[in-house]
């Protein structure tokens, strides 16, 4: 073999080495890298699984159907309306605005059967005749004007005295604004709904009287107008737009701005309800809310607004979070991921607030202490850690006895509460108990029963042994002066008495001996 051949050899040795090594670390490196994926992959899936385990559930919906009428309020609710055709119908007309708030599923029944054997047309005729009598200044255009707003009572207190009371129609016309009213005085969602409810089934003669009754409810009647939006009727649904649009309540920033925190929540749910999407990220903001009503009433919303918030919830979890949501979340895995971030934060904060009232506890600032706790309990009434809580509450409660009785029962109270261990919490109730007794003292009572009872749940309160053992040496020397008492005025007594039986004895002796004795004769002039 030539020199040159050998060579090329060589080269092709070379070569093929170099082709090899080269491709086995393009394997290599490729197994490495399938398998960083694979081990990528399954930490991203161990962490997906535990993620959605320990994400908060979806909150559970209100459901709209009402319960059926139990036979004590049926009956309640015939009492009322019978009492108004007594001779104490004046007083029956006042009565109407005392109901509870579960009388609504009575109403709805009783408005169900009305409407159903009513002659509407005979009750158009007397509403419309009753207004037509009823003062110029009381038929208002506007129902929110003052007078419009108290027709309604003068139109029932008139119906009542009317000649025509006894007839069947206006029996059931009376009926029903009395109705109307209770559901006006009840003032909340539901209500508020059975009057929209009354309009849909006996028409228009009605709708003056449904528009007072709702805006005497102010803001607790704005959420039934929302839902009523989406009204199968187009009638009932045009006109709660109109009506939405004439008190000021058209779109959602004006309908949140309320004090009333029970509006507020029926109105986002209201939207939910709906599934507005112009209302959506308002409702994804009061998610986080301080307030638990607002927080639990916002997740709901979201809940029963579905895919139509996806957006907004993937949004405000980039906003939150800081990166955005796999694309392959679900409108409800993307909410529960926004609520645990959402509860996450929140949680943080209140766990700051915790750890100082921890840090207070232990360098004896007890005034400290207690306001972060209080402020824990505050944001989060079923703070986890809340039982730890309560020795730092009993030791403020003990050194405040003396100094502040009142923020002692307080604090001794919580500690009860937040007890877990049942010494910890017999403790609490010895000292809430002795606290009581001291209060009664103040006002000139001494209870001995309480202090007794202190004793025997914690033996270890010295204080409440020291005024149980004052109270019984106290007690026994009031019980000796009092039975000496009781004797000597007994004694005293049976004198008085017996000197009274005396005097009356020689007065009837001395009167029986006059009339027996003959009269004396005269002496001569």
């Amino acid at each position: 073999m030539s020199k040159r051949s050998r060579h090329c050899n060589r080269s092709a040795v070379a070569v093929a080495g170099l082709l090899a090594a080269q491709a086995w670390a393009q394997t290599s490196s490729a197994q490495t890298v399938t398998s960083d994926a694979g081990v990528r992959r399954g930490a991203e899936a161990a962490l997906e699984g535990k993620s959605d385990q320990s994400l908060p559930p979806l909150p559970e919906i209100p459901r709209l159907e009402l319960a059926a009428p139990t036979a004590e309020e049926v009956q309640e609710l015939d009492q009322k309306l019978t009492a108004l055709f007594s001779d104490e119908r004046d007083t029956a007309i006042g009565e109407l605005v005392e109901v509870r708030s579960r009388m609504v599923s009575a109403i709805h029944a009783r408005l169900s059967q009305m409407a159903d054997r009513s002659d509407k047309e005979k009750l158009k005729r007397i509403l419309t005749e009753a207004r037509r009598q009823a003062p110029s200044e009381r038929r208002s255009s506007s129902p929110d004007s003052p007078s419009a707003r108290h027709g309604e009572g003068d139109l029932l207190t008139a119906l009542l005295h009317s000649e025509k009371a006894k007839e069947q129609a206006t029996r059931e016309c009376i009926q029903l604004l009395a109705l109307f009213r209770m559901l006006s005085a009840m003032s909340h969602v539901e209500a508020a709904r059975e009057l929209i409810f009354a309009y849909s089934r006996f028409g228009e003669f009605v709708r003056v009287e449904v528009q007072r009754r709702l805006s005497e409810m102010k803001d607790r009647s704005i959420a039934a107008l929302i839902e009523a939006r989406r009204h199968p009727a187009e009638k009932i649904s045009r006109w709660a737009a109109l009506r939405l649009d004439q008190i000021g309540k058209a779109i959602p920033g004006e309908n949140v701005r309320t004090n009333d925190f029970d509006a507020l929540a029926d109105i986002l749910r209201a939207y939910g309800r709906v599934r507005d999407p112009d209302a959506a990220r308002l409702i994804v903001s009061f998610a986080n809310s301080e307030r638990g009503q607002l927080r639990l009433a916002a997740r709901q919303s979201i809940a029963l607004l579905g895919p139509v918030g996806l957006w907004q919830l993937r949004d405000a979890y980039e906003d939150v979070v800081g990166r955005k949501p796999r694309r392959d979340w679900s409108w409800e895995r993307t909410a529960r991921e926004l609520f645990g971030e959402f509860d996450r934060l929140r949680l943080a904060r209140v766990y700051g607030t915790f750890m100082e009232g921890m840090q207070g506890l232990e360098k004896g600032d007890l005034q400290g202490m207690a306001r972060a706790f209080d402020l824990v309990l505050a944001k989060d009434p079923l703070f986890e850690k809340r039982a730890q809580m309560a020795d730092g509450y009993l030791k403020f409660a003990l050194s405040e006895v003396d100094r502040n009785p009142e923020a002692a029962s307080l604090a001794a109270i919580r500690a009860e509460r937040l007890a877990i261990e049942p010494k910890l919490r017999d403790q609490a109730r010895s000292l809430i108990v002795m606290l009581r007794a001291l209060e009664s003292e103040r006002h000139g009572l001494l209870d001995m029963a309480r202090l007794k009872n202190a004793n025997e749940l914690d033996p270890t309160n010295k204080r409440a042994r020291e005024l149980l053992a004052a109270a019984q040496n106290t007690g026994a020397g009031h019980a000796q002066s009092n039975t000496f008492r009781w004797l000597t005025s007994a004694a005293i007594g049976a004198v008085g008495l017996l000197s009274v039986l005396i005097v009356l004895l020689r007065r009837a002796k001395r009167d029986s001996d006059s009339s027996s004795s003959p009269p004396a004769p005269t002496q001569p002039s």
